[in-house]
């Protein structure tokens, strides 16, 4: 119940960012996907509230082999944070320690 709202919140946000809501099951992986991130970042921007410095929030593990789709991720996970109005010097993106996590943390460095 504490973070009913957080939830409630992500799942909408999907919903209204692939317009979905009546697709069969087998096509509710983007919005779980995206519904996830947004909570995650949901909660990492009510822990900007409660303490300095950086949260963290990380990049979907099964992207740990493809460098792009990371650093898309990351830089929607950055979209989000900043929409809600985080300053992205206050987020920690997670990267896989793979070589292609590697290869998107130096891109997103830029």
């Amino acid at each position: 119940k504490r973070y009913g709202d957080m939830v409630f919140d992500a799942i909408m946000y999907a919903k209204e960012q692939l317009g979905g809501g009546d697709s069969p099951l087998a096509d509710f992986e983007p919005e779980i996907n995206l519904a996830m991130d947004k909570l995650a970042v949901n909660l990492g921007a009510k822990l900007t509230e409660l303490v300095p410095g950086r949260v963290s929030t990380e990049v979907d593990i099964r992207l740990s082999y493809d460098t792009d789709a990371s650093v898309e991720r990351a830089r929607g996970l950055i979209k989000m944070y900043e929409s809600m109005g985080v300053d992205r010097s206050r987020v920690l993106i997670k990267l896989a320690g793979t070589w292609e996590g590697i290869q998107a943390a130096r891109i997103l460095e830029k």
